[in-house]
């Protein structure tokens, strides 16, 4: 009976709520608004585990004690100063990116008319940029001096660090997520929540992988017995 169920989360046309489509996506790739969804789903959960575990007679005396309803606020007020905490961090990398921009050089364009002026620098085995044993060509560097990275860091990342929320979030160690919140035992549940969902996601991708390459096994053994058969031809 989904009348009497008011706790349902809201889903989307394909079913999904908005946590379960959360966790389909990548944490890499969460924007704040993820990020916050998320938060708030796993102080739910965690908040429902400090209750079972206060039951136990054996449970620890930093288990802290309350109604799932009493438990769950404090987490999602912890959730709040997480996401200022994570807004901040993402304002102050758009800002460093913003200051450096005027630095950046110039790049220039040889036109037509200055083409007969341009001349070649021969270079020995040993420079870099030679294609001898100092590298070859500008590999590793990108056209304005700087050492290029997987992903380029452009314009489309959320920060200058050229890191998403998402990335921001799991990058965060229990301590710094406790730091964060200024709450150790909430800092400690998040950041093992969190490293079990991308351990889940981890091993969703590599059975995706594995699925592809047996898919193109078959494949490949479907098209062989036609190869051969035009070999003989």
């Amino acid at each position: 009976n989904e009348e009497g169920n008011g706790d349902a989360a809201p889903v989307n046309g394909n079913g999904l709520s908005a946590s379960e489509r959360i966790e389909m996506k990548p944490a890499s790739a969460w924007d704040l608004d993820d990020c916050r969804t998320w938060l708030l789903e796993a102080s739910r959960s965690i908040a429902k585990q400090w209750v079972e575990q206060a039951k136990d007679e054996g449970a620890g005396s930093d288990i802290p004690k309350g109604s799932v309803d009493e438990l769950e606020g404090r987490l999602v007020e912890s959730t709040l100063k997480l996401i200022d905490d994570l807004e901040s961090e993402l304002k102050r990398g758009s800002s460093k990116t913003n200051a450096s921009m005027p630095g950046r050089k110039t790049i220039v364009t040889p036109r037509a008319a200055s083409m007969g002026s341009l001349g070649i620098k021969w270079q020995h085995s040993h420079e870099r940029g030679s294609g001898g044993r100092g590298g070859v060509g500008n590999s590793g560097k990108s056209v304005l001096g700087k050492r290029s990275r997987p992903g380029g860091g452009g314009a489309d990342r959320a920060s200058g660090s050229g890191k998403s929320a998402g990335q921001l979030l799991t990058l965060k160690t229990s301590k710094k997520l406790a730091s964060a919140i200024g709450d150790a035992v909430a800092g400690e549940a998040f950041h093992r929540e969190l490293k079990a969902l991308v351990g889940r996601q981890q091993a969703c991708k590599k059975k995706s992988l594995r699925n592809e390459a047996a898919r193109e096994r078959f494949r490949q053994m479907q098209r062989k017995p036609w190869l051969q058969a035009r070999a003989q031809l």
